[in-house]
């Protein structure tokens, strides 16, 4: 199998955990794992939102070692994400919102981002 056919094979397989999540939420954690590992990152978040914005909705964060399913999670520094303003469909990195200066004194980066290690976030 060629490199092509290797990552369209990869990209299809987290598409659908993704899919699979979304009709039934005990799955979320195999669909952060997939994406975690396909993008070699320390952490996948995710924080599904009602339209009221990202503070309502329910949170899941898998690190390395674990996963947290928050339901209903409710930290005032998720209602002012700055992902809130982020269209259905919509995929921005936190510099596609702000600058840096903005993002690394925020509320959301002080309190939520930089304590996990967290400097970029990739929203999709």
């Amino acid at each position: 199998m060629n490199k092509a056919s290797e990552d369209c094979e990869k990209f299809s397989e987290v598409v659908g955990f993704i899919y699979d999540a979304s009709s039934d939420p005990d799955r979320w954690q195999f669909a952060l794992r997939a994406i975690q590992r396909e993008l070699r990152a320390s952490y996948a978040i995710a924080i599904l939102a009602p339209d009221s914005g990202c503070g309502d909705g329910l949170t899941l964060i898998l690190t390395e070692n674990e996963y947290l399913d928050i339901s209903g999670f409710k930290d005032p520094f998720l209602k002012n994400c700055p992902f809130a303003s982020i269209a259905p469909r919509e995929v921005a990195t936190i510099f596609d919102l702000m600058g840096e200066v903005d993002w690394f004194t925020s509320p959301f980066f002080r309190h939520v981002a930089s304590p996990g290690g967290i400097r970029d976030i990739l929203c999709i």
